[in-house]
């Protein structure tokens, strides 16, 4: 099992940026790990950046660039119930002046890499819930809209997954 405690990986690229949703916030590059077909048509660095950050932490390192690579296998097991907590705060920024929503909610490339190596962890076995509680008047539809989240639920739901978001008390299907 690997030891993360006190380790932490910051990933600087002088050419990353936030990608658009084009592709479905996939990978670029065929990964030998990657568990679905589909592969961006423009670089993604952000997935690139996810990826190198597992590798260099040393997760599962003995199977780093072989086809069974599974960096988060040593903390997610088949048939577990998984997590994700992004940041999602509201749906638009009502400071204009100081950028884009980057600041206030994490952008959906990052939480497409993570949960796609949560899904190669679970293989095929378990239960992955993406929640957050966002500010009182966060308009979360709109906010999975604008920002291409639901680029994301359209790729996983025509491939594995079926999705289901509460949002204020109220089960959303997507």
């Amino acid at each position: 099992m690997n030891d993360l405690n006190g380790k932490v990986f910051f990933g600087i690229d002088s050419n990353a940026v936030y990608p658009n949703a084009k592709g479905f916030f996939s990978p670029s590059e065929p990964y030998p790990e990657y568990p679905h077909e589909h592969l961006a048509d423009e670089k993604k660095y952000v997935y690139a950046m996810i990826r190198d950050g597992f590798a260099s932490l040393g997760m599962d390192r003995k199977h780093f660039g072989t086809p069974e690579w599974n960096p988060l296998g040593d903390i997610i097991k088949p048939g577990q119930s998984v997590l994700i907590k992004p940041n999602w705060v509201i749906h638009k920024n009502r400071e204009p002046q100081y950028g884009d929503m980057n600041c206030l909610v994490t952008h959906p490339s990052i939480i497409r890499a993570v949960l796609d190596y949560v899904y190669l962890a679970l293989k095929g076995r378990g239960k992955i819930t993406i929640a957050d509680a966002p500010v009182q008047l966060c308009n979360l539809q709109e906010l999975h809209t604008k920002l291409h989240y639901d680029k994301i639920w359209e790729f996983y739901k025509t491939r594995v997954l079926r999705l289901m978001f509460w949002i204020y008390g109220d089960l959303l299907r997507v």
